[in-house]
């Protein structure tokens, strides 16, 4: 079967999470919150790959929110900066795309 044009596989990406970092913090005396920032990659067979950000927040062991940004940037240096930038300013999951705006723009 012959495909009109088009090779298999053609533009197909894939995802991939790297953690770059976490922050526990305890409030309320009782409950301690877990936040990872993450590095998405998507990786495409015949274009650069893209970079975005996932942000998880766990409280007392549960996950409790994740949020991820689409594709920001192509350069890797750059998305990584701003999630160090995020994890040093304990930017959770509901104030990413807020935070992630004023960076940008």
């Amino acid at each position: 079967m012959k495909c009109a044009g088009k090779r298999r596989g053609w533009g197909r990406k894939m995802n991939k999470n790297h953690l770059i970092g976490t922050k526990e913090l305890t409030y309320d005396n009782a409950h301690k919150m877990k936040l990872e920032y993450f590095l998405i990659s998507e990786d495409r067979e015949r274009t650069r790959s893209l970079y975005g950000i996932r942000i998880r927040k766990t409280v007392d062991a549960r996950q409790v929110e994740t949020e991820t940004t689409p594709a920001l940037s192509a350069s890797r240096d750059f998305v990584e900066q701003m999630i160090y930038k995020l994890m040093v300013n304990t930017v959770t999951p509901i104030t990413l795309y807020e935070v992630v705006d004023d960076l940008i723009g």
